[in-house]
């Protein structure tokens, strides 16, 4: 470990020995970006001390409100531990939170980060990692099995192939792509696939919900940018246009054809 970081998990102990009297959540969210950091010079298009952020895999690994879960972004963002780098508007880009590492509190005049010089970095690791198991890993393992079940029972719903029970092979399937996208992009990709099932479009192969999440050609190409998906919006583009093409000449061509009537 190099000198940066010998800093870095000195200057954390103290000040998330506070925090975690004060609000546990709060200690919860905090622990979760530090060790979601990247601590090298670069490392999936993340630069040092860069963290990819998502609101629902914290909500759900957190056991925190949205609303909760703003408040304590921006009492950390205020309070000197983190700022934003990049906070994403669309589904096609990731938000990025870059953690202060020397100094906590000093941008912003906060009272964390005071007299706490002279601790020894093998304890605060191991503190701060056994405090998130404890009290994290019930709640964890808990939202993800509520979240297995909700992706499961929202595939039945759309009653492409219905399964009766979701097995284990299913689980490790929904938990392998969980940990490149949201729940709720698995959900979109699910609603684009049923979409297009049900329209009159060319793709009608119908998968088992294992199936869907494992095949190379599957959940992927009906996400945003996805290959399917891509193209069954430019399908629907050109149908509107023939419709409103095939509207325009049996009114004559005319525009607001009616909106005239003649004066006698």
């Amino acid at each position: 470990m190099n000198s940066s970081e010998n800093i870095f998990f000195k200057r954390f102990d103290g000040a998330a020995r506070k925090i975690f009297f004060e609000d546990k959540s709060k200690y919860m969210v905090l622990s979760w970006i530090i060790f979601r950091t990247n601590y090298q010079e670069e490392y999936q298009g993340l630069k040092r001390n860069e963290c990819y952020f998502s609101y629902s895999i914290v909500e759900n690994e957190c056991n925190v409100s949205r609303k909760k879960l703003q408040r304590i972004l921006l009492d950390l963002e205020n309070d000197g531990f983190i700022r934003w780098i990049h906070k994403s508007k669309g589904k096609n880009s990731k938000s990025i939170i870059y953690l202060i590492e020397i100094g906590y509190g000093s941008e912003n005049g906060s009272e964390y980060g005071e007299s706490i010089e002279n601790t020894n970095i093998t304890d605060t690791k191991d503190t701060v990692k056994d405090t998130v198991e404890d009290t994290s890993s019930r709640n964890i393992s808990k939202n993800k099995s509520n979240i297995y079940t909700t992706i499961f029972d929202y595939w039945n719903s759309k009653k492409i192939i219905t399964h009766k029970k979701l097995t284990k092979d299913m689980e490790n399937a929904i938990g392998k792509v969980l940990k490149t996208h949201s729940d709720e992009e698995i959900r979109q990709a699910i609603d684009t696939y049923s979409q297009i099932l049900q329209s009159d479009f060319y793709f009608n192969y119908k998968w088992s919900l294992k199936d869907f999440l494992n095949r190379k050609n599957g959940i992927s190409t009906f996400m945003d940018e996805g290959t399917n998906k891509c193209n069954y919006d430019e399908y629907l583009k050109s149908k509107q246009f023939k419709e409103k093409s095939k509207s325009n000449i049996s009114n004559g061509c005319r525009p607001n054809a009616g909106a005239f009537q003649e004066i006698k």
